[in-house]
């Protein structure tokens, strides 16, 4: 049971305005300021209130201008908006959410909310169609099947694996007679080598450069160059395991299984290299545009979302 288990889930604007006709609002909050409980009443930080005019009066609940109604987590500020259309605005204003919003976001919504940094921010993943759709500044969805009332457009970049190519081929024979080497080993092997790494002198090499660091070990000792890399990049919190771990774990076992150690590293070891070769500005990455329901993009290369050829901002 969730810490938010009172609140029941919004299909509906109309659900709202029955719990403000069979609940009093709290107490200090006058007519034109009305707060409601979104879930049990003892938890006054998480609340609601209607935005009200003039014209509304204290039984704004049998209006035919129903107003837009806010949703609060404490009075540090306002997470989202329903609509009488059915249709739920995130706060145009906020530049991220809390854990404890996203909570109260993803009870009251028919779905859930999850930061996701390697997608760029927060994600909203709607209960029946299960569509992962970008969170952005003021972005307004359908409470029906979570889409947005305005088309996006999502420009996400992506590494060019043509242009790619020719950096990974500079490195691609170490790694292959490194996994050579390192299947020769065993895992058993590998584990106790790299444990006397970290109890040796792996320190001074944590911040090489990876040139520096290949240069060291590619023509002489591949499987070693591999391994420093590891411990540098940390694959898999390989440092700590090499530290307390007095004897290697399944876990361990797993992540030191040679090809899955390659693999890892070269991951990261070519990132590096794109990284670098794109800070001196070489064109590495190609851009390709997201809409509502295709595969969310990672974030790692760059994404800007666009409404109306309008940038907007993700919420995080």
């Amino acid at each position: 049971m969730g810490a938010f288990y009172d609140i029941k889930t919004v299909w509906e604007y109309s659900q709202l305005i029955d719990q403000a006709k069979n609940s009093k609002p709290y107490r200090n909050t006058d007519e034109l300021n009305p707060k409601y409980p979104l879930g049990k009443r003892r938890y006054s930080d998480r609340y609601f209130k209607p935005v009200l005019q003039e014209t509304h009066g204290k039984n704004w609940q049998y209006s035919s201008n129903l107003p837009p109604i806010e949703i609060y987590y404490t009075d540090r500020y306002m997470l989202g908006t329903f609509y009488s259309d059915n249709t739920f605005k995130f706060n145009p204003s906020a530049g991220c959410y809390g854990q404890g919003d996203n909570g109260i976001i993803s009870s009251v919504l028919p779905g859930w909310i999850v930061a996701r940094s390697n997608y760029g921010g927060l994600v909203f993943v709607h209960r029946q169609t299960k569509i992962s759709v970008p969170v952005y500044q003021g972005m307004r969805i359908r409470l029906c099947d979570g889409s947005p009332t305005e088309p996006f457009e999502l420009h996400a970049n992506t590494l060019d694996r043509k242009k790619t190519k020719a950096y990974r081929a500079v490195h691609d024979e170490m790694f292959k007679v490194a996994t050579a080497m390192l299947s020769a080993m065993g895992e058993e092997a590998i584990f106790n080598e790299m444990k006397q790494m970290v109890h040796g002198q792996v320190a001074p090499f944590m911040n090489y450069r990876h040139q520096e660091l290949s240069k060291a070990y590619d023509s002489n000792d591949p499987a070693g160059a591999v391994m420093w890399l590891a411990l540098r990049y940390n694959i898999k919190d390989c440092r700590s395991q090499y530290v307390y771990d007095k004897y290697m774990t399944a876990r361990t076992m797993n992540s030191l299984k040679p090809k899955v150690l390659v693999r890892n590293v070269k991951d990261n070891f070519y990132n590096e290299v794109y990284k670098e070769a794109i800070g001196r500005g070489e064109s590495l990455l190609k851009s390709y545009v997201y809409r509502y329901g295709d595969k969310l993009p990672t974030a790692e290369w760059g994404q800007k979302i666009f409404v109306d050829g309008v940038e907007h901002k993700r919420i995080v």
